[in-house]
């Protein structure tokens, strides 16, 4: 694959995957009785997750780089 290819499949992925983990998280919201009693602690996690997830993809390069 082209660096274009990725760089293009990549732009046009996060988006989608965005839509589709916010999805989720209103379904399960709308599903389950008890995630609405605890909304305020669903809406933190919901927002940590992928912050952590992503700062972790973000840093592992430098960390890698770092060390050698």
């Amino acid at each position: 694959m082209a660096s274009s290819d990725r760089t293009t499949t990549i732009i046009l992925a996060i988006p989608i995957i965005g839509l589709v983990y916010c999805g989720l998280v209103f379904g399960a919201l709308l599903a389950f009785p008890i995630l609405r009693d605890h909304a305020p602690l669903v809406a933190a996690i919901a927002v940590l997750l992928p912050l952590i997830i992503g700062v972790s993809i973000w840093i592992k390069p430098s960390v890698k780089r770092k060390d050698n």
